[in-house]
């Protein structure tokens, strides 16, 4: 028998998650929709995006949603677990022995391929029944029914009275341009509506609109009307980062704040380098400093001699490459004591004093994107939460 050993926390790196302002993000989105009945599933999968899962399904009841979305029945499963009562819709492939899982604490699939119809018919049996949503592949290319299975699943559902058609969904692939004549999306919107169509006789629930796609509608709702019932999946948004490139909604608050402190500073000598490689040598005696956090926390490695962080209100670049667990910083320009500034705040996403360092700035830095850095966050980075439940 292994016994998990608990330990304290000793490591001041940390995640701190606002869940008042996951709570208003939630509450604004929900005003944005265009009815009260308007599906409304927002995603919690990857661990609520790096801010955790279960306490934001937890909000995500409190206000009421019509379910929440995760990736891997794992997910589902450890939110069921954890007591959430609201549907919770596993959008990944899900297959053979996996199905009586889904079945056991009643989660909603999300189906996208013939062989897990046929894995869940086979579990459910002629006593059982259970709701599905189907989804289709209208550009994305990665999962869903290809568009010329429609008239087969139309038939298939007809003769099958067990497993009942709730809903009918797709991906945006470039949810950017929606409203774009002529755009990518606009040709997923098509197929859509004309799947919508073949579908009418189940009346399914029609769901389509990411973070966003779903700003982007709202951008171009008046040419858009005929679409802007259909169902709303946000997940960026939730957690207060802009899914556009320009804002669009200043109501949305970041919930995540990353912080570290300094644990060292070196005294380093003019032609001295920092860190491996020797990729940075100092032109001048320089304080450096010294965070315990690195890539195996999520602070990529790409951030080596790019990055920045903000001690003590300023910002203040990082220096040489960025290591498994440390990342150097330069104080030289800070009023710093070594002898008095150990453990002094570092901030390394959210706000000090005058300053911020967002999400979206930090996926600019290095070239990628607001959800690969909340995301990427190590699950040995502690998450502190503040706010009700």
């Amino acid at each position: 028998m292994i016994t998990e050993i608990s330990t304290s926390n000793f490591r001041k790196t940390r995640a701190l998650i606002d869940l008042n302002a996951i709570k208003s993000n939630l509450l604004f989105l929900k005003s944005q929709l265009q009815s009260k009945d308007q599906f409304f599933c927002p995603m919690v999968k990857s661990n609520g995006y790096g801010h955790g899962d279960i306490e934001v399904a937890r909000i995500c009841e409190q206000v009421g949603v019509s379910g929440v979305g995760v990736a891997l029945l794992e997910e589902g499963i450890r939110l069921r677990k954890s007591g959430i009562s609201c549907d919770i819709f596993v959008f990944g492939p899900i297959l053979d022995e996996a199905v009586g899982e889904l079945v056991t604490h009643r989660l909603v699939p999300v189906i996208g391929q013939w062989p897990e119809l046929r894995a869940l018919k086979k579990v459910i049996g002629d006593s059982g029944s259970v709701d599905v949503h189907i989804k289709f592949n209208t550009g994305m290319n990665r999962l869903g029914f290809p568009i010329q299975e429609s008239d087969r699943l139309v038939n298939f559902f007809e003769s099958e009275k067990n497993i009942n058609l709730a809903g009918i969904c797709s991906h945006l692939s470039d949810g950017d341009d929606v409203g774009v004549v002529g755009g990518v999306s606009e040709r997923q919107i098509e197929a859509l509506v004309d799947l919508e169509k073949k579908f009418l006789k189940f009346s399914p629930i029609v769901h389509l609109w990411n973070s966003s796609g779903w700003f982007s509608m709202l951008k171009h709702k008046s040419e858009l009307e005929a679409v802007s019932q259909w169902g709303v999946r946000p997940g960026i948004a939730i957690y207060g980062v802009q899914p556009l490139e320009t804002e669009i909604f200043t109501e949305l608050k970041p919930a995540m704040i990353l912080e570290s402190e300094i644990v060292t500073i070196q005294k380093v000598l003019k032609g001295q380098s920092v860190s491996y490689g020797s990729t940075w040598t100092a032109d001048k005696d320089t304080l450096v400093g010294v965070i315990p956090i690195g890539y195996a926390d999520g602070y990529s490695r790409a951030f080596s001699r790019k990055g920045q962080m903000i001690v003590g209100g300023q910002k203040v670049p990082v220096l040489g490459v960025i290591c498994m667990d440390y990342t150097m910083v330069n104080l030289t320009d800070l009023n710093i004591d070594p002898k008095q500034d150990l453990g002094k705040e570092v901030i390394l996403l959210g706000r000090q004093g005058d300053q911020k360092i967002t999400a979206e700035e930090l996926a600019e830095v290095i070239d990628t994107i607001p959800y690969e850095i909340i995301t990427c966050i190590g699950r040995r980075v502690p998450r502190e939460f503040k706010g009700h439940l």
